[in-house]
């Protein structure tokens, strides 16, 4: 999936930062969806472990899914940022799962963030994840998830726009709360771009 998105760069990667607001903007599917997201341990200021918990409509059990994401800098060239997204299998603060959730396998996962001009970033992510639905066909599984990538899509988009329109809003209070790592992605935008400021 990918394409432009109307916001600048530092309003989008400002909205993946921030886990535990995923369940603002993750869609759902049949009333059910993400329900759960924490940021379980922060690594470095571009480094941190999450936990995912997805509701599924019945029959299905439940799901969670453990990872690890870390970003890379490329902006030296064409203006890029990248996240890496890696399958953990555990992790000593979080549980192992039982009671009828299952543990998805992230086989290997991406976003790929493009600076096009102040007010406008290209977005490109990849996802291969096995959602442990052996008995579901395969033509309807792939079907549900072409659906929900389409709809993560639509709401991230919308989301990263309204940070990028709202200086007052839920996402800059957390630049506030979180100075040295806010400052320090805006202050690498902005030599990086040329840039006379950013939000």
């Amino acid at each position: 999936m990918e394409g432009l998105v109307d916001c600048n760069l530092f309003a989008m990667i400002s909205l993946l930062m921030e886990i535990d607001m995923y369940t603002e903007w993750v869609p759902n599917i049949a009333g059910k969806g993400l329900v759960l997201a924490n940021e379980v341990e922060l690594l470095s200021k571009i480094s941190k472990v999450g936990f995912f918990h997805f509701g599924l409509p019945w029959p299905l059990q439940d799901r969670d899914m453990l990872v690890l994401g870390y970003g890379v800098d490329l902006l030296a060239e064409g203006g890029k940022i990248l996240l890496v997204l890696k399958n953990l299998e555990e992790h000593k603060d979080v549980p192992t799962p039982g009671g009828g959730i299952t543990r998805v396998k992230l086989h290997a996962g991406g976003v790929l963030f493009q600076s096009i001009t102040e007010k406008t970033c290209h977005v490109s992510y990849i996802f291969n994840v096995d959602p442990q639905l052996a008995y579901m066909p395969s033509w309807l599984l792939n079907f549900l998830m072409k659906t929900f990538a389409g709809a993560v899509w639509e709401r991230m988009s919308s989301h990263a726009q309204a940070i990028d329109r709202a200086p007052e809003g839920k996402y800059a209070q957390r630049m506030k709360e979180r100075p040295e790592l806010y400052n320090m992605l805006k202050k690498r935008l902005v030599t990086a771009q040329n840039l006379s400021s950013i939000l």
